[in-house]
């Protein structure tokens, strides 16, 4: 049995990603970039931001 694998969740992350880079001028340093790449891919684990 052959099974079709979709790649339209990385597809999808990897847009969220380009369109934030289009955006980013004024972030203040690499690590706010990043966390504004993980917030909407829902990747952010808050508890280690909220300590």
């Amino acid at each position: 049995m052959k099974k079709k694998i979709s790649s339209a969740i990385s597809e999808g992350i990897n847009n969220k990603i380009k369109q934030l880079k289009r955006i980013a001028h004024g972030y203040k340093d690499v690590e706010s970039f990043r966390l504004k790449i993980h917030q909407p891919c829902g990747l952010l684990n808050h508890r280690r931001y909220l300590q």
